[in-house]
């Protein structure tokens, strides 16, 4: 079995799709990435 893996950038539009969404806050979106709690200037990273 292949594992596809997925880039940064493939993740990054993920969380941002998932957001826009509007069903998750950053806080659960940031949990169910593993990644850690955003900080004021988080979103410049992006």
């Amino acid at each position: 079995m292949v594992w596809k893996v997925k880039t940064k950038m493939e993740q990054k539009v993920k969380f941002i799709h998932e957001w826009l969404t509007q069903k998750y806050s950053i806080s659960e979106l940031c949990q169910s990435f593993n990644i850690s709690s955003p900080h004021p200037d988080w979103f410049e990273t992006l």
